[in-house]
């Protein structure tokens, strides 16, 4: 039983919303790895939402790239994707385009809306990433078949 996914099947994975956790470069550390909420588009790319002033944006700009992993492990049906590529685009967030959809995204409309009028927009950035590495693995069919 092949574990890898499918192009189609680690697209649509990235496209639910999950927790993703980033992971970006720094000189003479490990990766700085955070939790994240992440959108996915097959034809833009990865993008993350970054303050103006923190420290993740700083390592953004310097390694120009960072890595995404996403996983669902609900019951025994361990699935991941990890990516990883180039930032392709900073640009300041917009609070319909960018911050409103990915609060919905991962809290639902009401409670997104509520979300959104209670932060702080700030000085929030989007980078986006556009994906040249990818590792999955899907152990659903194989954890099925050990019974």
């Amino acid at each position: 039983m092949p574990l890898r996914m499918s192009k189609a099947e680690r697209e649509q994975f990235l496209c639910e919303p999950r927790l993703g956790v980033v992971g970006i470069e720094q000189a003479g550390r490990s990766p700085r790895v955070v939790p994240i909420w992440y959108t996915f588009d097959p034809a833009i790319g990865v993008s993350i939402l970054s303050n103006q002033t923190s420290r993740k944006t700083t390592l953004l700009r310097e390694a120009g790239r960072f890595s995404l992993c996403v996983q669902d492990d609900t019951s025994l049906a361990y699935r991941h994707v990890s990516v990883q590529g180039p930032i392709i685009e900073e640009r300041a967030c917009d609070l319909e385009i960018d911050f409103r959809p990915i609060a919905h995204r991962y809290l639902g409309v009401e409670r997104g809306n509520v979300f959104v009028e209670g932060t702080e927009l700030g000085e929030r950035l989007i980078f986006t990433m556009l994906p040249e590495h990818w590792v999955t693995a899907d152990y659903r069919g194989a954890l099925a078949t050990a019974d």
